[in-house]
């Protein structure tokens, strides 16, 4: 599922800061003689790959690895199996059962989890060194040996209903579903990826075996670690984990789309005391020539809160909404940009002619020179905050592989980003808004006589 803003952007660490940009150095003041991360590639003698930041100042490791098969693949009428999957392959395994195994995670004071998203699935460990041992022989079992006990499977299963039930009701959750419902209409994006009710309640233990199968193999592995470990023992560390994963299984290839439904209004009625709003729009791919002069409009747009032309015009002009957004949405084969928002039913018409005039701006006249220098200084300023943790650190490079970025991206992405000019930005709008967008409204929005839009009875992929 979409989050808040329909923003999920694989290196959204790299982009979006915890302070102003006004707080850290501009790009003259960056050392050009030092790499930004001396990131080592490992290879360990059963050929398995990973990048690693070599940390000795604590006594703490983490690694980050994911797999390039997300729920996408799921099957049409399991949706939802790569969330249970992520739930239960630390519910107990090899010897021991859920309660052991987590005790044994506890009591050594070991982090595992896993995620999945449409397009991988995901898993981290972090662990004190003297634990390290143990860390790496219950992640491996976890990958290979998962029990999938039925009480296990089921407290999840239950978990996850749970969580449903309560989108449902949720304008947020919802507005985010039938974005993907409609932005990806006839592909395996379109699907609900936390699973339905119906769906969620007919996934059994073999089916999460053969997920697991199919999903957990050396093809589709990326790893990244940061930390206490040097090279020569992470090289063991890979084999002792993943050497004896399957290669390959077969999965069928996602294909590429483009947003769906464009120039078409949909409105899902809902009694709540606002209305919620997402636009969508064709974005840029990761490899795209556009896509630095893209990440800058994004962030004078709407990808920097306060100060962004969005909030400025809508919140603190006008008072129309607490909070507006635009964001870059990087799925693999479904690039978007979108903006979303919640305002009082009686605004939304304005809400959607103001955000179609602010656009309208940035195709015709482009950002100023001083938009232009604020937005540069936080991207290239804002990115040092992400590497002061092992954690983050692992984040990026795990990022970095996922995208197929070269080790030394960060040391090229200033340059990238101030070789962007007004004419790249004021170009890059006119070709991702040169259609009007995908619009789904939430609520009980009022909306101008005349103005043409589709009603939605039923939420998709839900129940």
């Amino acid at each position: 599922m979409l989050k808040k803003t329909v923003i999920y952007l694989t290196l959204s660490f790299l982009f979006i800061g915890a302070v102003a940009f006004i707080a850290m150095p501009t790009h003259s003041q960056t050392k050009k003689d030092e790499n930004v991360l001396n990131i080592i590639p490992v290879v360990s003698p059963g050929g398995i790959k990973a990048w690693l930041v070599e940390d000795h100042s604590t006594p703490i490791i983490s690694m980050k690895f994911a797999f390039r098969h997300g729920s996408a693949h799921d099957p049409e009428a399991l949706n939802g199996v790569s969330q249970l999957l992520s739930n239960t392959l630390d519910e107990g395994a090899g010897p021991y059962d859920s309660t052991t195994f987590q005790k044994r995670l506890n009591d050594s004071s070991i982090t595992l989890r896993y995620s999945n998203n449409r397009d991988y699935f995901s898993g981290i460990l972090k662990t004190l060194t003297k634990n390290k041992e143990e860390a790496f022989a219950l992640l491996k079992l976890s990958l290979t040996e998962p029990l999938f006990e039925e009480d296990a499977i089921d407290r999840m299963r239950q978990a996850n209903i749970n969580r449903i039930k309560e989108g449902l009701g949720d304008p947020d959750w919802i507005t985010a579903r039938l974005t993907n419902d409609k932005a990806y209409e006839g592909h395996p994006y379109a699907k609900n990826s936390g699973g339905s009710l119906s769906s969620m309640a007919s996934i059994t233990p073999v089916h999460l075996k053969t997920m697991a199968a199919e999903k957990i193999t050396k093809e589709n592995l990326v790893v990244a670690v940061t930390g206490d470990i040097s090279p020569s023992e992470l090289s063991l560390v890979l084999d002792l984990i993943f050497k004896n994963l399957p290669e390959k299984a077969d999965k069928q290839d996602v294909q590429e789309i483009s947003i769906q439904n464009k120039e078409t209004n949909f409105v899902y009625i809902l009694d709540i005391p606002q209305s919620f709003v997402t636009m969508t729009w064709d974005g840029v791919n990761r490899s795209d020539d556009d896509f630095y002069a893209a990440m800058v409009m994004n962030h004078i747009l709407g990808g920097a809160g306060f100060g962004s032309r969005l909030t400025e015009e809508i919140r603190e002009k006008r008072g129309l909404t607490y909070g507006i957004y635009s964001g870059l949405n990087t799925l693999d084969h479904a690039p978007s940009i979108s903006v979303s928002t919640s305002t009082d039913h009686e605004n939304m018409a304005d809400i959607i002619r103001i955000t179609e005039k602010i656009i309208e701006d940035m195709k015709n006249e482009g950002p100023t020179d001083q938009e232009m220098n604020d937005a540069k200084n936080y991207l290239i300023g804002s990115m040092p905050l992400q590497l002061t943790s092992n954690d983050s650190i692992a984040s990026i490079l795990l990022g970095l592989q996922i995208d197929d970025l070269p080790s030394d991206y960060l040391d090229q992405r200033e340059a990238k980003i101030m070789a962007v000019t007004k004419e790249d930005v004021q170009n890059v709008a006119r070709k991702l808004f040169n259609v009007a967008p995908l619009t789904i409204m939430v609520g009980q929005p009022i909306l101008p006589e005349g103005y043409q839009y589709q009603l939605i009875e039923e939420l998709p992929d839900a129940e």
